[in-house]
């Protein structure tokens, strides 16, 4: 089914959400009813809901993206021109009121030559209307009890446009209806003399090729362009087709000395050779493995022989460098602990006992949790407290005492400790 041009125009009484300043760029920012769906329209025509929804969707991502723009009057040929241009849409959202399904969109109407004139129609309080354009087939068909043009899937919206009038049955829409007109006219062979209106204009009798220039010039001249387009692209087609089979027959013609070429190119690369080498290094290795019998059976047991073998020194050399991993990561944890170690006994009393029995820790984590408990038991075995330890009221410490009052228990566990036998040494 074939695509047309669709255009469908309703008259808007736009909200100025921004009036244009020199602070904004002279851009004014607008806001209204852009579109209807599951409505018969002045066309005839219905857009459904659900395609509708789909096309808005698809817009909303090129808006978003700063992509869509809108032209003061609807191009001929349904494509976008900058020098038309006269707005930017900025956002289309759904909203049903009354039970009607309406597309509200929002525009900022540009500071073009375009834009400027349609600024000052708003500004001055006219309805100028927003045209939706697409491209899409149509089925005629029954909607809710009337006859209508039912817009299918293939269906295409482009953009929004700004435009004086609005759909109605009469209106010249797009050029398929337009050249679908001139057909009816050619083929009238009633009233002869009558003259047509189109338009509200009066039509002249139309008798040859040009007086149809004449009536509808601009239609002409998009039936030539078209004609000429596809005439050119039948041209191109059937050039390129030509070109393709004679490229394909050369090719094929050429196919074998090429491969040739390409095979002994490859022969004389310093990667082939290097290849050739290591085959010729390998058969070398195994040659002592293969019997002079050519007895495929042992051959095949020799190099199962070899393989189980590869895979055992693959084994080995895997366990090997596993155990070289965990070596490697228990000599450097043994480097940080000895680091901390010295980090935390430095400048202590008694700070080589410290870190003789700090030697036993593992890890940082273990040296830091255990420092103060070694602290702790070196300073209770000489008698020693900490400036926090309380002591009891009205006490004395006296060293000399203290080492004297040392009983038998205490005076072992210095030994134990590595400390001197202060009775030995009184």
């Amino acid at each position: 089914m074939e695509k047309q041009l669709l255009i469908e125009t309703m008259p808007v009484a736009f909200e100025i959400l921004e009036e244009a300043t020199a602070k904004n760029g002279g851009r004014m920012k607008i806001k209204g009813v852009f579109t209807v769906a599951d409505e018969v329209n002045g066309n005839g025509r219905v857009y459904q809901e659900a395609i509708l929804d789909r096309e808005i969707d698809r817009l909303k991502a090129l808006i978003a993206e700063n992509r869509v723009f809108g032209e003061a009057d609807h191009p001929d040929d349904g494509k976008s021109r900058i020098a038309n241009t006269a707005a930017m849409l900025t956002n289309i959202e759904k909203q049903v009121a009354d039970g009607r399904k309406l597309y509200i969109g929002e525009a900022v109407v540009l500071n073009t030559s375009k834009g400027k004139d349609l600024q000052e129609i708003i500004r001055a309080g006219g309805r100028p209307g927003v045209s939706s354009r697409g491209f899409g087939s149509l089925v005629k068909g029954n909607w809710q009890g009337k006859t209508a043009d039912i817009v299918q899937e293939d269906f295409s919206l482009k953009t929004f446009d700004f435009v004086i009038g609005q759909s109605t049955k009469d209106a010249e829409i797009s050029q398929f209806f337009e050249q679908m007109d001139v057909i009816n006219i050619l083929n009238a062979d009633e009233h002869p003399q009558e003259k047509f209106q189109k338009g509200g204009m009066s039509v002249m009798e139309i008798k040859n090729v040009d007086d149809l220039r004449k009536a509808y010039p601009d239609l002409c001249e998009q039936l030539v362009k078209e004609a000429v387009e596809k005439k050119e692209k039948e041209v191109k087609e059937a050039l390129q087709k030509d070109f393709d089979a004679r490229v394909l027959k050369e090719v094929e013609s050429k196919r074998e000395e090429v491969k040739n070429e390409v095979i002994e190119e490859i022969k004389k690369s310093e990667e082939f050779q290097g290849m050739m080498g290591t085959l010729v290094e390998i058969g070398k290795l195994v040659k002592p493995y293969i019997s002079e019998s050519n007895d495929e059976e042992e051959v095949e047991d020799k190099v199962a022989g070899l393989e189980t073998k590869v895979e055992s020194l693959e084994a080995e050399n895997k366990s090997l460098k596993e155990q070289m991993e965990r070596e490697k990561k228990e000599a450097a944890e043994k480097e940080k602990v000895a680091k901390r170690i010295q980090e935390v006994t430095a400048g202590k009393k008694h700070e080589k006992l410290l870190v003789e029995r700090l030697q036993s820790c593992k890890t940082v984590e273990e040296v830091n949790a255990r420092i103060a408990e070694e602290e702790a038991f070196i300073g209770k075995l000489t008698g020693q407290t900490s400036p926090d330890d309380p002591k009891g009221k009205g006490q004395v410490l006296n060293e000399d005492k203290r080492d004297a009052s040392l009983d038998a228990e205490k005076q072992r566990q210095r030994r134990i400790a590595g400390l001197p036998d202060k009775t030995a040494t009184a």
